[in-house]
């Protein structure tokens, strides 16, 4: 005799697997909509605090270089009142082919680049207002800055009479058409 295995009835789905099917759904959504605005939320803090960072390093560097230019300024201020450099600058403009007032005039230039150790500027001039002609420099090759510098007074007073000049305005009552 063989006994042949009962037949069994279709299974149904168990009510806890059913809840969790439900319930996975409800608890995945809010779940990853918090991780999506956490993230957010974050990359515009860090945004945020990177832009502040770079916003003071940048405040901090301008105020060392207007610092540093501020400084360079007094340094010329200084330089150029002092009473070796206005001589020797005096007797250039006065014997510009004395072989005495040049050398004066180039140590003089030569010391005023310099402070202690530290080079302040890399070159210096004397020029002439009068023709812009350059007297003497610390480098030889200066002498082509002349012809710029006639240029720039051109265009400074170019610039002057333009402004000196009346604007024209259309009046409609003398030119209706415009």
């Amino acid at each position: 005799m063989t006994t042949a295995a009962p037949a069994r009835p279709p299974r149904s789905t168990s009510i806890s697997t059913r809840l969790t099917l439900v319930i996975l759904p409800l608890v995945i959504v809010p779940l990853l909509a918090m991780g999506v605005a956490a993230y957010l939320r974050s990359q515009q803090l860090l945004r945020t605090a990177a832009t502040a960072q770079l916003s003071s390093a940048v405040a901090a560097e301008a105020k060392v270089l207007l610092d540093w230019s501020r400084a360079r300024q007094d340094r010329i201020s200084l330089t150029a009142q002092s009473a070796a450099l206005r001589q020797a600058v005096g007797t250039l403009l006065g014997e510009p082919t004395s072989i005495a007032g040049r050398v004066a005039a180039r140590a003089q230039l030569d010391a005023a680049l310099r402070s202690g150790n530290e080079t302040l500027f890399t070159e210096a001039m004397v020029v002439r207002a009068s023709d812009s002609r350059v007297m003497r420099a610390t480098e030889a090759a200066v002498s082509v800055i002349a012809p710029s510098l006639i240029f720039e007074e051109l265009e400074i007073q170019r610039i002057r009479d333009i402004l000196q000049k009346p604007p024209v305005v259309p009046s409609p009552l003398k030119s209706p058409g415009l």
